[in-house]
């Protein structure tokens, strides 16, 4: 869709519309159809294109679909992320689990009662998180420590003044969570652990994936 902009000035709309005007209803309904037999499930559906034919718009009529289905809301959760927004790999493998918890405590028909178990591998993430920055930028810091002349300039080019700092500040708060719970010491441990717990987080709710 083409909007005005000025004299004889135009712009794409990029925004995704719940409206079919790309005659993709039938399409819609067949993934709606797919997801919601348990014995395919579960699955992944890759949609492929270039920008602008309708991916998003597709997922849009989906998520429609599937809301009409399930009024009550209890068998079906529709979580959506926009991968753009997110810089690096670490962050968006972060962002797509911490978006569908926060997704999962607002579902409140099928998950209500279970927001300590959801602010629970929220903290998990965040843990993954810290570490990870850790890892990221700590041995700059641990470097200059053992020869500050050798990295010195390494450092200022790397991160402004106040970066340093929240780093500093992320890294000690990683430090401190370690000293309080050895169990929560590894980046390994803790996905494992996140699997365990989100699994048991499922099985309560009633949700099949």
């Amino acid at each position: 869709m083409y909007i005005k902009k000025g004299r004889d000035k135009y712009m794409w709309l990029d925004k995704e519309s719940q409206i079919d005007l790309l005659a993709y209803s039938p399409f819609a309904e067949l993934i709606t159809n797919i997801t919601a037999n348990k014995r395919l499930n579960p699955l992944t559906i890759g949609l492929f294109g270039r920008w602008g034919v309708g991916k998003s718009t597709l997922l849009k009529l989906v998520e429609k679909n599937i809301e009409e289905r399930d009024m009550s809301k209890k068998k079906y959760v529709c979580v959506s992320l926009n991968s753009w927004i997110f810089e690096g790999y670490d962050d968006a493998k972060s962002a797509i689990m911490e978006s569908l918890l926060r997704t999962l405590m607002d579902n409140q028909p099928a998950f209500e009662g279970l927001k300590d178990d959801i602010k629970s591998l929220i903290g998990r993430i965040n843990l993954m998180k810290l570490g990870a920055t850790a890892i990221k930028h700590g041995m700059p810091f641990i470097m200059s420590a053992i020869n500050p002349a050798a990295t010195t300039l390494t450092l200022a080019q790397y991160l402004s003044k106040a970066k340093r700092k929240e780093i500093l500040e992320d890294i000690k708060q990683a430090w401190g969570e370690k000293e309080a719970d050895e169990d929560k010491d590894t980046t390994v441990e803790n996905i494992r652990l996140f699997r365990k717990e989100f699994s048991v987080l499922i099985n309560k709710s009633q949700m099949h994936l």
